[in-house]
């Protein structure tokens, strides 16, 4: 089996003759991805314009992804336990679907959750220990405070 890439140099160096934050090429758009976690305050994470230069902006960072991972969890409890009050509410009316409003909201929900979800997957990919850490804490502290507790199997699903 062949690991030829084609000519692409998959090293951690630009290729040679590859254009420099100075040139005008389309090709200055590409950045080098980090493959291995790091230790660092220097992070660029999800945008552009979201990068940690210095300590303060690192630990601000870090206490928004934690705030983030927490709402994505509170949310995945939220959404389960409005599928639950939807569902006797239906029963209570003797309806067969819940109401079009109800599947709306929960639907919307649903989309922010992924949103949320994906977002912290992205900012994992980063490879910044700190950052991986910090998402871990804040899942597991918000799994905590609103999963822990409940009952059944079923209410214990993984919602990440």
């Amino acid at each position: 089996m062949s690991h030829d890439h084609g000519g692409m140099d998959m090293g951690a160096t630009p290729p040679t003759g590859s254009p420099t934050s100075s040139g005008s090429s389309a090709m200055d758009m590409v950045h080098m991805m980090q493959m291995t976690f790091y230790w660092g305050k220097n992070a660029e994470i999800l945008f552009d314009g979201w990068k940690t230069d210095n300590v303060a902006e690192y630990v601000f960072s870090l206490l928004a992804i934690f705030l983030i991972a927490v709402f994505h969890e509170w949310l995945s409890t939220f959404r389960a336990d409005m599928v639950q009050t939807v569902l006797a509410s239906k029963e209570a009316n003797g309806l067969k679907k819940p109401f079009l409003l109800h599947r709306l909201l929960l639907t919307s929900l649903f989309a922010v959750n992924a949103v949320t979800g994906y977002a912290l997957m992205l900012m994992a990919m980063t490879f910044n220990g700190g950052i991986f850490i910090v998402i871990i804490a804040g899942l597991t502290a918000a799994h905590f405070c609103f999963q822990s507790y409940r009952d059944s199997p079923v209410e214990l699903g993984h919602h990440v």
